[in-house]
């Protein structure tokens, strides 16, 4: 079955499209809406001339107001006025309060848009890059030979580190000089730290480190600490003799030989022998879980050694 034809004042619609040049879906949406596939406010020139009547109207409104000689608009002072360019819009001429002067649009005047020749927008910029920088803070002061920020004092420049990286040779108020790189101390400054050689830091953890001597001090109070010597038993542990430091030690922490009731061995350290951390040769834990007891610890295997010394739950 064949589609109906449109036809409008005895003319097909598809000849209409092809001659012209409006697609046939655009014909038939105007005929059926307008009843006429080309209605007067759609041509081309009749809506050109509308806009150029609305484009009359909006600058005759503008130009009501005569803008007059000796009139100021933010920064900017008028001193003169120029014929209306092809445009249609009029210009002044004005002076700024920095010295400089400026031709703007009437309307940009009226309107705001213009306030200076330029240099209120450069002041704003610099404003905004300073906070930026500083994030609010004020702007640092530059890093220069004999400034003195905290503890440190400037002496010279050093040679520049790897990338170009700035340094400086300071001289601390410990009587510490060292060379330092710029970042450092402006990171300090930024971060609202003293900049030092580093002593500032060393003093604050000794400062800790006596705080919790202090408090140490005070846990122990009424606790006595029996030393570690030959004989002493610790859980199923008896204490053999000092045994050497093992590979991979610090140095500092005291190791003892001790034998295990088991028959076992085992070298361990002073410090988990006082905490009670270490109380057999590994028996414990094997006979534990050996009976579904995981737990470490003498209450927890006090059935498998129940004549061991060091078993409390002994009769």
């Amino acid at each position: 079955m064949g589609r109906a034809r449109l036809t409008f004042e005895g003319k097909d619609l598809i000849d209409l499209a092809a001659s012209s040049g409006v697609k046939f879906n655009t014909l038939r949406k105007r005929l059926i809406v307008h009843g006429t596939p080309f209605p007067a406010h759609l041509d081309p020139a009749v809506k050109g001339a509308a806009r150029r009547e609305r484009e009359r109207e909006r600058r005759a409104t503008v130009q009501r107001g005569a803008i007059a000689i000796g009139q100021t608009f933010g920064h900017l002072t008028v001193t003169g006025r120029i014929e209306s360019a092809a445009s249609g819009a009029s210009r002044c001429t004005c002076t700024c309060t920095c010295g400089g002067t400026k031709e703007a649009r009437s309307d940009r005047l009226r309107s705001g848009e213009v306030q200076s020749c330029g240099c209120l927008r450069a002041e704003n910029v610099r404003k905004a890059r300073a906070n930026v920088r500083s994030h609010g803070r004020p702007p640092i002061v530059p890093i220069a030979t004999g400034n003195v920020f905290g503890r440190l004092t400037i002496t010279s420049p050093a040679p520049k580190g790897k990338r170009g990286i700035e340094r400086w040779h300071v001289r601390c108020a410990c009587a510490v000089e060292k060379v330092m790189n710029g970042a450092t101390i402006r990171h300090a400054l930024k971060s609202g730290t003293e900049p030092s050689c580093g002593c500032v830091r060393a003093e604050k953890n000794a400062e800790h480190m006596r705080e919790l001597g202090k408090r140490a001090g005070e846990w122990s109070k009424g606790r006595t600490v029996t030393p570690i010597e030959p004989g002493r038993v610790f859980g199923r542990l008896t204490v053999q003799s000092r045994a050497p430091q093992p590979p991979g030690s610090n140095g500092r922490a005291a190791f003892w030989l001790c034998r295990c009731e088991c028959g076992g061995s085992k070298t361990t350290r002073a410090d988990s022998l006082l905490q009670g951390w270490t109380q057999s040769c590994g028996c414990m834990r094997k006979v534990g879980v050996a009976k579904g007891t995981p737990n470490q610890g003498i209450h927890a295997n006090a059935a498998a050694y129940p004549e061991s010394p060091a078993n409390p739950c002994r009769a």
